[in-house]
């Protein structure tokens, strides 16, 4: 975990504007997670990738993302997937100044997130 951090600490990528986008699920077959999309993170991701390019092969569908939701059942996706559509959500844009390295585990009572790692943007 140390030899992670301190390959995020070596991105030097400036502050930039997100974009909340639409809902969606990972998979329709398989619905786990419920998430808002971020919109303009690529190159972010791309700097992640590099950084650690020799440690994890690449992610080949990243998309950014804001989980809202996670799904244990779903008994009627149709009714869950008309429901999705419909939500609108509004157009917010933000300064994205830093991210974060984060652990999360899956507990019967639900996951647990904790923050591993902040990294400044300039």
């Amino acid at each position: 975990m140390k030899e992670i951090r301190r390959r995020l600490r070596e991105i030097k990528l400036k502050s930039f504007k997100a974009k909340l986008g639409g809902v969606g699920v990972f998979s329709k077959e398989f619905v786990r997670i419920i998430w808002v999309k971020l919109n303009n993170c690529d190159e972010l991701q791309r700097e992640v990738d590099k950084v650690l390019k020799s440690l994890f092969t690449q992610e080949k569908r990243f998309m950014s993302h804001l989980t809202i939701a996670r799904v244990k059942k779903v008994s009627d996706k149709k009714k869950l997937f008309g429901f999705l559509d419909r939500i609108k959500v509004k157009e917010i844009v933000f300064e994205v100044k830093s991210f974060e390295l984060m652990k999360s585990e899956l507990f019967p009572k639900g996951p647990k997130y904790d923050v591993i790692g902040k990294f400044a943007l300039l």
